[in-house]
């Protein structure tokens, strides 16, 4: 049965959403792909990301999945008409963050947590609507939650220097381009006076739940990471995650 969720990553931004996904959807099946091995992509030349992201997109497919959901703006910025060409539905970290935020947050002061790349491709600005937009770029604090440096004084610093420029500012929403950012939470309230920051797991959750068939029978769930780093480097990477999932090296 045709029934696997394909979540296509490059790095590991968006590993909470699978973790998300996976307590959400305890019966489905999931099928996670990341490219850690040639990760980041930034500073490659452009043909040679193109062909990786072209890549990554035909690795997911051959999982046959009856959705898929890209959660690496990375794969939107270069190849969007390879995306559009496919005929299964799919779900976009872009198209989700700008439905959801100018649904509930229109005309509100908002951050934009990303990385410097995706920033300067516009890929989220130009669709926003809102009051006051503040860009910052991430790649600094990705870099503190990838060396495991979370809840320390390097974290707390990173961050106060990232929002030096909104901390005396009244922010609506934090929106963030890599989804486990989230994890910064604790030091990012510290600085900063926010309502809200994005739990894309959560709003990714309420749209898959729209493709779902309802009154499935009961069954056991499966959550398969594919990975071409080794099963224990990839581990180490996603230290945070609490889910059991079974590695796929490819």
């Amino acid at each position: 049965m045709k029934d696997l969720i394909g979540i296509l990553d490059v790095g590991l931004g968006g590993f909470n959403v699978f973790s998300t996904l996976a307590a959400t959807f305890p019966k489905e099946r999931f099928i996670y792909q990341n490219n850690l091995k040639y990760y980041p992509y930034s500073g490659r030349p452009e043909a040679e990301i193109k062909q990786l992201v072209a890549a990554d997109i035909d690795g997911i497919l051959q999982e046959n999945p009856a959705v898929l959901i890209v959660v690496a703006d990375s794969i939107i910025e270069y190849d969007d008409e390879k995306l559009e060409s496919i005929n299964i539905p799919i779900i976009r970290i872009d198209d989700v963050i700008i439905d959801y935020v100018n649904q509930n947050y229109e005309q509100k002061n908002m951050v934009l947590l990303a990385r410097k790349d995706i920033i300067d491709a516009n890929i989220y600005q130009k669709r926003f609507i809102y009051n006051h937009l503040y860009n910052i770029p991430s790649n600094d604090l990705e870099r503190i939650i990838e060396s495991k440096m979370t809840k320390t004084a390097q974290s707390f610093a990173a961050v106060f220097d990232a929002f030096r420029g909104v901390i005396k500012k009244d922010i609506d929403i934090i929106i963030t381009g890599s989804p486990y950012l989230a994890n910064l939470r604790t030091e990012i309230r510290e600085f900063i006076n926010f309502q809200m920051i994005t739990d894309i797991g959560m709003i990714i959750a309420n749209k898959l739940n729209e493709f779902l068939a309802e009154g499935k029978e009961k069954r056991r769930g499966e959550r398969i990471v594919k990975t071409n780093v080794s099963a224990k480097v990839f581990r180490e990477k996603a230290y945070w995650a609490d889910l059991k999932y079974k590695i796929r090296e490819y």
